[in-house]
C-alpha cells in the first residue's frame, strides 16, 4: 500500500465463510495492519474485525451477518486503526453460494479518509451536479437527469432529504 495517506486506495478481499478464511490483497492487509503474506494465505475474519474501531465493530458485524444469512449484499462505513493511523473505510461486497465451497463473501474496501475534511471539494462537486442536472433538464434528457440525480444521492447519502436540486439547479426546501 502506498504511504501517500492523501490518496484514495481500493483493496479487495474474499471470505470463505464456512472455512473462515479471509484472503486479501496488499491494500486491504495494510489498511487492517495485517502482514500481506498472511493475508494472501487466508486468516480468520476475526483478525480483520479486530482492526475496526470498537464503536463501529458491532454494526459491521451485524451487517456481515445479514449479508451471510440472506446471501445478499454488504455495505459498511467504519474506521480502522491501520499502519497509517486511523482511516475511514467504505466496504462493500456480495455473499453467494459457490458449489462445493459453501458461502463466499467477496468485495472491496476503499480508504475514503482523503474525503474527510474536504467540504470545499464536496461543495464543488455538488455545484457541478446541480449545473449538470439543470442542463439535462433543459436538453430534455430524462435518463441523463436520472443518472445525475443518482450521483447526487451517492454524494449525499441519507442526508439528501430536501436538498436534491430541482431542474433549475437550486435545492428544494420542505
Amino acid at each position: 500500500m502506498s504511504k501517500n495517506t492523501n490518496a484514495m486506495t481500493v483493496g479487495t478481499w474474499s471470505w470463505s465463510v464456512d472455512d473462515d478464511f479471509c484472503y486479501a490483497d496488499e491494500v486491504t492487509s495494510g489498511l487492517f495492519s495485517i502482514d500481506p503474506d498472511e493475508a494472501a494465505r487466508g486468516l480468520p475474519v476475526s483478525r480483520y474485525l479486530s482492526a475496526i474501531c470498537t464503536e463501529d465493530r458491532p454494526a459491521v458485524e451485524r451487517q456481515i451477518a445479514a449479508a451471510v444469512s440472506k446471501s445478499g449484499t454488504f455495505f459498511a462505513e467504519y474506521s480502522v486503526v491501520s499502519l497509517f493511523g486511523k482511516r475511514k473505510i467504505l466496504a462493500s461486497g456480495q455473499c453467494f453460494r459457490v458449489s462445493r465451497r459453501g458461502l463466499m463473501l467477496s468485495g472491496h474496501v476503499i480508504d475514503a479518509t482523503c474525503f474527510d475534511g474536504h467540504s470545499d471539494l464536496l461543495q464543488q462537486i455538488d455545484d457541478w451536479l446541480a449545473q449538470a442536472l439543470n442542463g439535462a433538464a433543459r436538453a430534455r434528457l430524462p435518463m441523463l437527469r436520472y443518472l445525475i440525480q443518482m450521483a447526487y444521492l451517492e454524494l449525499h447519502g441519507s442526508d439528501v432529504a430536501g436538498a436534491m436540486p430541482n431542474a433549475q439547479g437550486s435545492a428544494r426546501r420542505h
